[in-house]
């Protein structure tokens, strides 16, 4: 792995996890215990930091097809949480999507693009439904 690859990997997962771990802080406050931001808005950081270590473990070992499917995950969460957590979710997003667009040769970009748009579409209809229920 060249030197700039593995830059990008390390800031798209600290990104991911660093985000996730501000935000949980943040939500906290004083003197709440660590279970009441379950289920909601607990799940999404804690996925969120899954989503930078994945990213950064699939960059690291060449696991393309797992970046893609990290990247359409990433994705609901920027759009959705546009004015929370998802616009600090950008740089990982641009990272892994750098990333993924490098590492995958052309014939296997439309493979690994249906597998983004499918963990996209997953993604961001298990956001909608725990939204509105």
């Amino acid at each position: 792995m060249k030197k700039w690859n593995l830059f990008i990997t390390i800031i798209g997962g600290l990104n991911c996890v660093i985000v996730s771990l501000l935000f949980y802080n943040f939500q906290l406050g004083d003197g709440q215990s660590f279970f009441s931001l379950f289920p909601l808005p607990g799940l999404y950081l804690f996925e969120i930091a899954l989503l930078g270590v994945l990213g950064f473990y699939s960059a690291f070992r060449n696991k393309i097809s797992l970046l893609w499917i990290v990247c359409g995950f990433l994705l609901p969460i920027i759009i959705l949480g546009a004015w929370t957590v998802g616009l600090y979710l950008i740089p990982s997003f641009l990272a892994f999507g750098i990333l993924a667009i490098i590492f995958s040769n052309k014939k296997e970009r439309k493979q690994n693009f249906k597998l983004f748009i499918q963990a996209f579409i997953s993604q961001f209809g298990l956001m909608i439904l725990l939204i509105f229920t």
